[in-house]
């Protein structure tokens, strides 16, 4: 079905999308743990939930600068200038390296041993105790 669409599916020449095709990148793994994988989503989600509210609040500065009334479709109707929008995509640019710049240290990484590769949430865990003579002392 998916393969019929992407034949048929042509972008349009106005805005340049085409029709969404789904795939299973829903049951995908790609950092090895299916945690780790929704970790990051969930990073990347909330990093541009942020933004998003950060460049309305930006929008919205810029408003009462002009002493135009702050309503919703003040906001949504407002063009930056050319200066604005350098700025808020230099601001943007800085916080998408300061929230992802913990990926990038990848040769400061101490990787895990294998017992950690073969952690399972799902069993009992194994806790390490001091035998009681020690702890007597």
């Amino acid at each position: 079905m998916a393969k019929d669409i992407a034949k048929t599916s042509k972008p349009d020449p106005k805005t340049y999308t085409t029709d969404f095709i789904k795939s299973d990148m829903d049951n995908m793994t790609f950092l090895g743990n299916p945690h780790i994988d929704a970790l990051t989503h969930a990073l990347q989600a909330l990093g541009a939930e942020v933004w998003t509210g950060r460049r309305r609040l930006y929008v919205i500065e810029a408003l009462m600068a002009r002493k135009i009334p702050v309503t919703p479709e003040s906001i949504q109707a407002y063009m930056p200038t050319a200066e604005e929008e350098q700025q808020w995509k230099a601001d943007r640019d800085r916080m998408i390296a300061t929230v992802n710049s913990p990926f990038l240290r990848a040769g400061d990484v101490t990787f895990p041993s294998d017992k950690a590769f073969s952690y399972d949430p799902h069993k009992e865990p194994e806790i390490a105790r001091r035998p009681k003579s020690e702890i007597s002392k």
